[in-house]
């Protein structure tokens, strides 16, 4: 699986879906979002991916089941969003003039609030997992009592 291929689905995780506007472009998400992510997701789900190649060649090995790269492109856009509210953070000020008044406070906080909903949405999927995997474990053969 390229690595390119997840940068749709973390766009719009993040609600960066403009294409005439975009963030950022499509090679900082490949040379840095997503290894930033990749770094959370192998910490947190005690895993051991890596990115093998340059580019737009560029892959996972090994190759990430469907429910692994949903979990990175998670870790992913919430890198992203740390990075967004870090950002704005710096720039939160309160701009008066005569001619009116302009407040950048809210924006980290909206930022935040993104962050926390896409937290709240990666805890859900991985017990939703966490449970499926469980309930595999405990399938039996037969459904007859002994």
């Amino acid at each position: 699986m390229t690595v390119i291929s997840l940068i749709e689905e973390i766009r719009s995780l993040i609600g960066d879906e403009d294409d005439t506007n975009y963030r950022y472009t499509d090679n900082v998400y490949r040379d840095r979002k997503i290894p930033s992510g990749l770094r959370r997701f192998n910490i947190n789900e005690h895993k051991r991916f890596v990115v093998s190649g340059t580019g737009d060649t560029a892959v996972f090995q090994p190759t990430p089941s469907d429910e692994e790269k949903t979990l990175i492109c998670l870790y992913v856009a919430l890198a992203v969003l740390d990075g967004e509210v870090i950002k704005a953070s710096n720039t939160a000020v309160v701009v008066g003039t005569p001619a009116g008044r302009t407040d950048l406070t809210s924006v980290a906080r909206e930022l935040r609030e993104q962050r926390k909903a896409l937290m709240e949405e990666l805890n859900v999927y991985k017990q939703e997992n966490s449970f499926l995997r469980i309930s595999k474990e405990l399938e039996v053969e037969s459904d007859e009592f002994i």
